[in-house]
């Protein structure tokens, strides 16, 4: 029985290394992100991407566990996280006043949240739609 168990994956192992780099690449786009936030002083928007990164992982580790209803909720929580970053950037940023030494320029504000954006649309288009990403799902895996 525990044979079965350790090697249940093992038929998809290419599958879940890609997956698992999904994943890692999730982790750390939204820490960096959550840290960006923190150094630009908008705190606000730093308590809502730490509850949204604190939503998507519980979601991603009930993805990791072979429940196909998390893939679908996982693109949606990308997506929105996606949407916020363009909704930051049209309605926020334009009235954001400078704080009187931020660790970084408000200049590059619209860089990361405009390429985090991009990342977080193009990973839910993948989580949606790959091939990969589906069988990985439906085996069940970790992240080590």
């Amino acid at each position: 029985m525990l044979d079965i168990q350790r090697y249940r994956g093992a038929i998809h192992l290419e599958e879940i290394q890609y997956t698992r780099k999904w994943m890692w690449l999730h982790m750390i786009l939204g820490a960096t992100m959550i840290t960006l936030f923190l150094f630009h002083e908008l705190f606000q928007w730093f308590a809502g991407a730490v509850l949204w990164y604190a939503v998507s992982l519980v979601v991603m580790y009930r993805f990791m566990g072979g429940h196909r209803l998390y893939k679908w909720l996982l693109a949606l929580i990308f997506l929105l996280g996606a949407a916020a970053g363009v909704f930051f950037i049209n309605r926020v940023f334009p009235g954001i006043q400078s704080p009187r030494g931020p660790a970084i320029s408000k200049e590059v504000i619209p860089i990361w949240v405009g390429l985090g954006s991009l990342g977080y649309t193009v990973s839910a288009v993948f989580v949606l739609f790959s091939r990969r990403i589906r069988k990985a799902a439906k085996t069940g895996f970790t992240l080590w």
